[in-house]
This record gives structure tokens, sequence and C-alpha cells, in this order.
């Protein structure tokens, strides 16, 4: 009598198991992105502290203060892209060999092409001119990072 039930009980249990499944890579999917955007977020202040640390006045207050800021700022950045590689690490199954592919978004290389991108060699001389030009090698180093991180989560989400 109550094997008639068997098969209705093992498609709701499936059901329930394949809501579950769905709604857990849902809300890991909305982490990432909330991550993804703090980092965009954290990013956008960086360059604004960059851009004026390069234009900043040679032995001044305020030179001192933007570099500091820009270090801080990056150090920021930097937490916000390893909270996104942390968030994103997950593993896939899949009918080759090896039979489990690691998915994550790294951001390592990234970050080292920002910070030398940034922070050119002259940025923490105190006693070098005030030089806005490198605003354009800043905005490049911020814009190529963008480009990277918007590949990398594209590529994670599929």
């Amino acid at each position: 009598m109550w094997l008639g039930a068997l098969p209705t009980v093992l498609v709701g249990l499936f059901s329930i198991w394949a809501v579950h499944r769905l709604t857990k890579g849902r809300e890991r999917e909305k982490s990432v992105f909330e991550a993804y955007k703090l980092l965009g977020e954290h990013l956008s202040a960086a360059k604004d502290a960059a851009i004026g640390g390069w234009g900043a006045a040679k032995n001044s207050a305020e030179r001192a203060r933007a570099i500091a800021e820009t270090k801080w700022r990056l150090q920021q950045v930097g937490a916000a892209a390893n909270r996104v590689s942390i968030l994103s690490a997950s593993y896939t199954w899949r009918l080759a060999f090896p039979p489990r592919r690691a998915r994550k978004i790294d951001l390592t290389q990234e970050m080292v092409a920002l910070r030398r991108g940034i922070t050119i060699d002259p940025f923490e001389d105190p006693t070098r001119n005030a030089d806005k030009s490198k605003a354009a090698d800043v905005e490049r180093a911020v814009g190529e990072f963008l480009t990277r991180l918007d590949l990398a989560f594209s590529d994670w989400l599929q």
C-alpha cells in the first residue's frame, strides 16, 4: 500500500533538493555581486586619492595625506578583491578528467598591475614635482583593472 506513494515521495524530495540548490546558488551569486560592487567603490576612491597625490605640490601636507590615503585605499581594494575571490570559490563537476574544476575569480595579477600603474616609482617621493600628467596613467590602470574584473566576473557567472 505505501509502495504506491514512494514515487510521489521521491519526486517531492528531489524537488525540495533542487529548489534548495538553486536558491543556494542564487544567494552565492548575490553575495559575490555585492562584494564586486564594493570593490568598484573602493577602486573609485583609490583612483581619486592617487590622482590627488600625483597633483599635490611637493613637500606639502596635502601630498603626504594623499599618499597615505592612496596606500590605505589600495589596501581596501586588495581586501575587497580577496573577498570576491573567497566568496566565488567553488567547484563544478563535469564529465572529463579531472572531474572537478575549480571556479574562482582570481585577481592577484590584476592587483599587481593596478598597484604598479597607480604608484609608479616616484609616487611616494616627497621632493618630486607635481605631475598631473600621471592622472592618465592612473585612469588607464584603473580601466584595465575594471575590464579584467568584469571579464572574470562574467566568466564566473557562466
